[in-house]
C-alpha cells in the first residue's frame, strides 16, 4: 500500500526519550496512529471521545485514503493535538 500524507502537516506535542516536551510533525495517517499508540498523543485516554474520534478517523483514513477521509482524520489529528497541549500547558511552571 502506498504512503498516504495529509495535504497540510499537524504539529503535536509529543514527549522524547527522555520525557522532555517536543513538538513533532505529523504528515500521515499511519504516523498520526503512531503517535497516539507508541508515543502517548492524548494521554493513552482511551475513554475520552476526542481520542475516540482521532483513533477512528485516523484508521479510516488508512483504510479507505480518500481525499475527505484523510481530512477528516487531519482535522481530528489537530483537534486531539489542541487538547493535549492545553492540557500540559496548565502544568508547566510560569515564569514571571
Amino acid at each position: 500500500m502506498p504512503a498516504v500524507h495529509f495535504e497540510t502537516p499537524v504539529t503535536v506535542p509529543l514527549a522524547d526519550a527522555e520525557r522532555r516536551p517536543r513538538l513533532a510533525v505529523i504528515d500521515g495517517p499511519r504516523a498520526g496512529l503512531a503517535a497516539m499508540t507508541q508515543h502517548g498523543l492524548g494521554g493513552y485516554r482511551m475513554a475520552d471521545m476526542v481520542w475516540q474520534l482521532a483513533f477512528k478517523r485516523l484508521t479510516r483514513a488508512i483504510l479507505e485514503p480518500t481525499p475527505t477521509n484523510l481530512e477528516e482524520a487531519r482535522e481530528a489529528l489537530e483537534l486531539l493535538a489542541r487538547n493535549a497541549a492545553s492540557a500540559t500547558d496548565g502544568q508547566r511552571p510560569t515564569r514571571h
